[in-house]
């Protein structure tokens, strides 16, 4: 389709590539629904998203106001080299967003989201087949985007010092948050316990090991304070099992993981735990903090990384790779509240979706024009 047919038509045809949603819950689930349920409403676009499962996109949507693509079951490889080229080609789409990775074949002008480059910056913390496949991928896909984006400033830099593409070129549109409508659901399990919580994938960066070495050495299990891990499995994470192996019968009683739960199990864990706690040593940016803050619950957060970007918390931030600090910072965590309305504030001012998603919207009106 012409540029001058699309100003006719008023609608710029942009493609989502949405496979994510019928995967597990992870940070670019969070990213794309965000965007997207917004987006939806621009008039601008005319919207089309390739997912398996349509009635999950309408759900992380809000809404059906979009072209569905179904994608059929496949590797993600063949989908990227055929599929999607195709459905370009078949739709006559004028911009298509990515996460890390684009096809190789170019039928429109492509949009990449490189969310971070951690495994350039802690290769220890990957698999080499991880790092050697991503590399050559991610890399291509960013060099070869029309328009890209990031979710930190230190992704930013991070893409800018490894992959030498100008700072001009990578646009920040970071992660947002917003309350869950829906009514929040109990777990059974934890109805009328204290309990500590924490919420990301299972991976060695995220050092649900440390966690879980910290709360026993702390002897909290002793005073009827629970350890709550919400989390499927990433990345294999050897000292967490060992962690979890070791665990005494009394701690086990206080210990509890969920591998996954719903988001109305979600909202009612933020509102009700003591302390939520996220002590990722590396994160190219981290959405569950925000999430917990805007719950009304407190927060303790590492300082690393991104999250040295959400300088809300006051004193209640550490650096996750000093067990030394993160003790003292839980030990005064518990016994002290820091100023929520301040937090919430700042979280709403900066990461709302909707404005996030006008930002996101403006730039590719601005590179179409």
């Amino acid at each position: 389709m012409t540029k001058n047919s699309i100003i006719s038509e008023s609608k710029i045809r942009l493609f989502v590539d949405a496979h994510i949603f019928d995967g597990i819950p992870q940070g670019t689930v969070t990213f794309l629904s965000g965007i997207y349920s917004e987006l939806i409403k621009d008039q601008r676009f005319r919207l089309y998203v390739g997912s398996a499962d349509k009635s999950l996109a309408e759900k992380f949507l809000g809404g059906t106001d979009f072209v569905h693509i179904s994608y059929k079951k496949e590797s993600k490889f063949r989908r990227l080299l055929y599929t999607i080229p195709q459905i370009l080609t078949a739709n006559q789409i004028d911009y298509a967003h990515f996460q890390y990775i684009s096809p190789i074949q170019k039928r429109c002008k492509y949009i990449v989201t490189t969310h971070d480059l951690l495994f350039l910056e802690f290769p220890w913390s990957f698999p080499l087949s991880y790092r050697i496949k991503n590399l050559f991928l991610f890399y291509i896909s960013a060099k070869r985007a029309d328009l890209i984006t990031t979710v930190s400033q230190y992704s930013r830099e991070s893409i800018n010092k490894y992959f030498r593409i100008p700072l001009r070129r990578i646009t920040l549109i970071p992660n947002g948050v917003k309350k869950n409508p829906e009514k929040p659901e109990p777990i059974d399990q934890l109805t009328g316990k204290k309990f500590l919580l924490y919420i990301s994938r299972i991976e060695p960066r995220k050092n649900q090991a440390l966690l879980i070495k910290v709360w026993k050495e702390l002897d909290l299990y002793n005073r009827d304070i629970d350890l709550v891990l919400v989390g499927s499995e990433g990345l294999k994470d050897l000292n967490f099992i060992k962690e979890i192996n070791q665990l005494s019968e009394q701690e086990k009683n206080h210990f509890h993981w969920f591998k996954n739960v719903t988001s109305r199990n979600l909202d009612w864990m933020y509102q009700n735990c003591n302390l939520f706690i996220f002590p990722s040593s590396a994160e190219g940016f981290g959405i569950p903090p925000l999430e917990a803050a805007i719950n009304g619950a407190k927060v303790l957060c590492s300082n690393t990384t991104a999250m040295k970007e959400l300088n809300f918390w006051g004193k209640f931030n550490f650096n996750p790779n000093s067990v030394t600090e993160f003790k003292n910072a839980l030990s005064f965590a518990l016994t002290h509240d820091f100023d929520h309305q301040f937090a919430i504030e700042k979280i709403e001012l900066t990461y709302n979706w909707k404005k996030i998603a006008e930002d996101f919207g403006n730039l590719i009106f601005t590179d179409f024009r």
